[in-house]
């Protein structure tokens, strides 16, 4: 068998969900990355989000970000407000509509997650969430 590095295989793995994802939102004229920021904004709409939030929580670029609230807020999903306490941010907050939407993906998009991880057990998945979480620690010292 081939050996394949790690960057090869986390690309795979992306690539994989990428495919299965955007071929499943396509009817809905979403992208698994708008999904995965109005899956954000749901768990945080209880909080005041800006965009240097989202920015920062993805590990995306400014010009990523804005393309990507653009789309969202041309499809009703999301509203951007001045913020209050300062006029140059905009706060993010996602419409009924998003979540009305949210919840009707929800249990598809766990369901291919659940068939990803199906070759582990949960004792598994959790240290595959740990190793995980600690690459992406180790990448965010810049």
């Amino acid at each position: 068998m081939q050996e394949i590095n790690f960057g090869r295989m986390i690309r795979i793995i992306h690539w994989h969900m990428d495919q299965v994802f955007n071929n499943f939102l396509r009817e809905y004229n979403l992208t698994l990355s708008q999904v995965e920021i109005l899956r954000y904004l749901n768990m945080h709409r209880n909080e005041e989000v800006h965009q240097k939030d989202i920015e920062k929580f993805f590990h995306i670029s400014n010009p990523t970000v804005s393309g990507l609230l653009n789309r969202l807020e041309e499809k009703g999903f999301i509203v951007r407000e001045t913020d209050l306490n300062d006029t140059r941010k905009k706060s993010v907050k996602s419409t009924n509509e998003a979540l009305a939407m949210a919840k009707k993906l929800k249990k598809t998009m766990d369901q291919f997650e659940n068939d990803l991880l199906s070759a582990l057990n949960n004792d598994e998945r959790q240290r595959l969430k740990e190793y995980l979480m600690r690459i992406i620690d180790s990448g965010n010292k810049d």
